[in-house]
């Protein structure tokens, strides 16, 4: 009986010790890391969140819910420079061909405007959407890129509908995108605010 009582306390400080190592490895998993910075931004009821991680990225992609009542989505792209990088890199890394390649789901994109706030860097978009009937939603999206480390840079993009499929514009679509916009960088929100 008492091998059998040493035996299951055994177990179970084997599993705790199992159990707290995979929690720290969990906690410290970069995936975590993005998820944790968008927390305090996207409201848990309003928008759903997934994410991955890979060798060369970690993204994070938060789509609003039905019952949000708008249409929006915003993704964050960790970027791993793991052999480093420079700020005048980053501005050829993140160019025409770079925005083409992101949006290329997209139909009528056009950069409206660029702006920086020290090493913080913004642009600006509209773009459209095509659905299924072959309609088009017109969207306003911001645009960041922020060095975070040595190795890491952050490429953040927000974007919220402006006119719905239907040609119904929609007034609190940049409202929205300003309010948003100010929870994730509110030294930058947006090009002139």
């Amino acid at each position: 009986m008492h091998k059998l009582l040493l035996l299951a306390m055994l177990l179970a400080a084997a599993f705790g010790v199992v159990q707290a190592q995979d929690e720290e490895a969990f906690a410290e998993r970069e995936l975590v890391t993005v998820l944790n910075m968008g927390a305090d931004v996207f409201e848990p009821d309003l928008w759903l969140a997934s994410g991955s991680e890979t060798i060369t990225n970690t993204t994070v992609s938060w789509q609003s819910t039905f019952e949000s009542g708008f249409s929006a989505l915003s993704f964050a792209n960790y970027l791993h420079f793991d052999t480093g990088y420079t700020l005048d890199g980053l501005d050829t890394f993140f160019n025409d061909d770079w925005f083409e390649q992101t949006f290329i789901s997209w139909e009528e994109v056009e950069k409206t405007n660029v702006c920086f706030d020290d090493d913080l860097t913004l642009h600006e978009f509209t773009l459209a959407y095509r659905d299924a009937e072959d309609r088009l939603t017109y969207y306003a999206l911001r645009y960041w890129v922020e060095p975070i480390s040595e190795t890491r840079v952050m490429a953040w993009h927000i974007a919220f509908a402006t006119t719905y499929a239907d040609g119904t514009p929609n007034t609190e679509g940049q409202t929205q995108l300003d309010e948003y916009s100010a929870r994730l960088y509110p030294e930058l929100p947006g090009c002139g605010l």
